[in-house]
């Protein structure tokens, strides 16, 4: 077996926890995978800053413009996870939140399949379908749809359109002067 194949992502350890009864073990891991989270936010702006400086560009965008695309995906992905920390006491805002940070964290990954990076609303319509994912679960099993899919899809999808800010001149001179 490859190495790579053998390793679980935390989320996935930390649901396998929760639904096998070791809530103790999840906790535990929890703390370090909030500093995990939280290093994620640091290094991905960091990074981004550094890729607009090395003159990164992501789809139609210049490199200035392309700046908006993570500060966007991470800044939803770090809203979702520290709103889901901050309700680890109540377990059922606390796993919709963190399902949909990871949900967050999809989008530069769509962008990147075959054929729909070139399509924004491919993309889009992608993007909702995971989005829309927990909703209809609660929906099918519990009859109504938690506030927390409410608020945090919200969220993601408000990201999505705001990517255009990325033509703005606006924007142009932020990014000037967040990567000096």
């Amino acid at each position: 077996m490859r190495r790579s194949s053998r390793r679980g992502s935390l989320f996935l350890t930390q649901t396998t926890l929760v639904a096998s009864g070791r809530v103790n073990i999840h906790r535990r891991l929890g703390v370090a995978g909030a500093a995990l989270a939280a290093a994620m936010v640091v290094f991905g702006f960091l990074t981004a800053i550094a890729g607009a400086r090395h003159g990164l560009t992501i789809g139609p965008l210049d490199p200035l413009g392309s700046l908006i695309v993570p500060v966007v995906d991470i800044g939803r992905f770090a809203v979702l996870v520290s709103a889901g920390l901050l309700c680890r006491r109540d377990a059922e805002w606390h796993r919709r939140l963190m399902l949909l940070a990871m949900v967050a964290l999809t989008d530069p990954a769509i962008g990147r399949f075959p054929l729909v990076g070139s399509s924004i609303g491919f993309e889009m319509a992608l993007m909702t379908l995971f989005v829309l994912a927990g909703p209809v679960n609660d929906w099918l099993v519990r009859g109504r749809v938690h506030p927390a899919y409410i608020w945090g899809g919200l969220l993601i999808m408000a990201g999505l359109p705001l990517k255009v800010l990325g033509f703005t001149t606006a924007w142009h001179t932020f990014a000037a002067w967040v990567i000096r």
